[in-house]
């Protein structure tokens, strides 16, 4: 069996994105370092939220490792 993880992620001013975790501010790169660190595999990403033009303001990094048993 399979636990996951989601991490959020908002875009800044000037098109960046930042985890949104109360951690302070990294990057999609530093965030999947830091849980592959913790034995996290990254899985994919899900859009959350579009703004009136379609353009992404938020979506959630997806993480699994095997649940212990």
């Amino acid at each position: 069996m399979k636990k996951y993880v989601f991490v959020s992620m908002r875009k800044k001013a000037f098109g960046s994105y930042v985890a949104d975790d109360g951690k302070g501010e990294r990057s999609h790169r530093d965030v999947i370092n830091e849980m592959a660190a913790d034995g996290w595999k990254y899985v994919d990403n899900i859009p959350v939220e579009m703004d009136g033009y379609g353009k992404l303001k938020h979506y959630d990094l997806v993480f699994e490792k095997d649940a212990q048993a």
